[in-house]
C-alpha cells in the first residue's frame, strides 16, 4: 500500500512539473510584452512630437511604425527609382496627410502609455508568482533558452540612432525584478541605468520614461 501512495505522489510530480513550466512560460512572455508595450508608447510619442514637417511621402519609417502598432502597413512599398540614377525629390507630408495617418494609427501617446502601466500593474499584483519563475529562469544561467537571444531596449529615433540598444534576454528579467518587483518602480528604468546595474550592481540617477 505504502509502494502505491508513493508511486500517486511521483506520478503527481511529474504532471505538476510541466504544468509549473508552462505558467512560467506565459508569465514571462507577459514580462517581454511590457517590453513591447514600453517601445510603443515610445514610438507614438516619437511620431506624435515629430509628426509636423518631418516626415516625407511614403516615408519607410513611418510605414514600418504603422506596421508595429497595428499588425498591418499603412502603405504599400513603392519601388524605389534610386537604381535609375534620377534625382528623387523628396516630397514632404501635408498636415492633412498626417492627420490622415494618426487617425488609421488610433494609437496616440495616451493610450498606449495606459497599456503599458497596465501590463506592469498586473504583473505586480501577483509579485510572487513572477519572481518564482524569474528566478528558476536566473538560476539556469547560460543553460536558459534567453541567455543567447536579445531583445531592442528603447525606441531609437530613426534619424539619429545607430545601433539599437539591444539586451540579452536574461538580462532583461533580471533588470525588470529588479526595478520593478524589488523596487516597485511604476515603469521600467533607462536603458543606461539598466546596463549599469547589470555591471556592477549600482544604482543612478538616470531618466527614465515618465510621460
Amino acid at each position: 500500500m505504502f509502494v502505491f501512495y508513493l508511486c500517486l505522489l511521483s506520478a503527481a510530480f511529474v504532471c505538476a512539473q510541466p504544468a509549473a513550466d508552462t505558467v512560467c512560460s506565459a508569465n514571462l512572455e507577459k514580462i517581454f510584452k511590457a517590453l513591447d508595450l514600453k517601445i510603443q508608447y515610445e514610438t507614438v510619442q516619437y511620431i506624435y512630437n515629430e509628426q509636423h514637417g518631418r516626415f516625407s511621402v511614403n516615408c519607410t519609417f513611418l510605414n514600418g511604425f504603422f506596421e508595429e502598432v497595428k499588425g498591418v502597413p499603412f502603405w504599400a512599398k513603392k519601388q524605389s527609382d534610386s537604381k535609375s540614377g534620377k534625382l528623387v525629390t523628396v516630397e514632404w507630408m501635408t498636415k492633412e496627410e498626417m492627420d490622415r495617418y494618426l487617425e488609421q494609427l488610433n494609437y496616440p501617446p495616451s493610450k498606449a502609455w495606459k497599456e503599458y502601466e497596465s501590463v506592469i500593474q498586473n504583473i505586480k499584483s501577483e509579485k510572487e508568482t513572477y519572481l518564482q519563475c524569474i528566478d528558476a529562469e536566473l538560476a539556469k544561467d547560460d543553460s536558459s533558452g534567453y541567455a543567447k537571444k536579445t531583445v531592442n531596449y528603447n525606441f531609437n529615433s530613426p534619424f539619429l540612432s545607430t545601433l539599437p540598444p539591444f539586451l540579452a534576454k536574461l538580462d532583461y528579467l533580471e533588470v525588470f525584478k529588479e526595478f520593478i518587483l524589488n523596487d516597485n518602480q511604476r515603469f521600467l528604468p533607462d536603458y543606461t541605468k539598466g546596463v549599469v546595474y547589470l555591471k556592477c550592481g549600482c544604482k543612478i540617477p538616470v531618466y527614465s520614461a515618465e510621460r
